[in-house]
């Protein structure tokens, strides 16, 4: 009988049993593919710039509520006497009303010569006002004029013929019952008696 030795020859040799981590190692390869494709565009994302701010349009800085206007009253006459400040409610309007409701203080020139008669107007707190040429048509128009060229604070110089547009403040806690008002006001004489004639609008928002 042949040797063992020569059958286990003619067999060839045994193949190594496969080898059982290979499994393992694809799925861990292809989870690692998977995790590296999620992680680029992320990284892409961080690395571009941040988006522009969109540039500001008439649409969205126009206020929410626009204003309208309505008329309060027209062609009140009001006469300021004497030789000191004198405070004056435009919302009614009234000379020498209380300082919880005054808006302007005129102040006539006692020692003005007649041909130069003049006065002083001071716009009180939260008061703006500008002056004009002549009494504007429309709200809108004696708005636009204060918009774009507002009075200095302090004491106004006026004289006969002169015309100033004013906004009067917002409602006071003092004055809850007033409403803010747009005022055209019109020196019709100055010096020692300063005559004023006043038209204005409610301002509605």
């Amino acid at each position: 009988m042949p040797p063992k030795t020569a059958d286990l020859g003619l067999i060839g040799p045994v193949p190594a049993p496969a080898d059982r981590r290979r499994p393992w190692r694809a799925l861990a390869l292809i989870a690692l593919l998977g995790a590296a494709v999620l992680l680029v565009p992320a990284l892409r994302r961080d690395a571009s710039p941040p988006p522009r701010a969109p540039a500001p349009t008439w649409a969205r800085v126009a206020p929410a509520h626009p204003v309208s206007y309505r008329i309060a009253y027209l062609d009140q006459a009001l006469v300021v006497a004497g030789c000191a400040l004198v405070p004056v409610d435009l919302d009614e309007p009234r000379v020498r009303a209380g300082d919880e409701v005054a808006d302007v203080a005129v102040k006539p020139h006692c020692d003005a010569a007649a041909a130069s008669a003049s006065a002083e107007i001071l716009p009180l707190a939260g008061v703006i006002g500008a002056e004009v040429v002549a009494a504007p048509a429309s709200a809108g128009r004696c708005a636009d004029v204060i918009r774009r060229s507002p009075l200095p604070a302090g004491r106004v110089g006026v004289r006969k013929g002169d015309v100033l547009c004013l906004l009067t403040a917002r409602v006071s806690p003092l004055a809850p019952r007033l409403t803010q008002k747009l005022v055209v006001l019109t020196v019709t004489g100055a010096g020692a008696r300063v005559s004023l004639l006043v038209s204005a609008w409610a301002v509605l928002r």
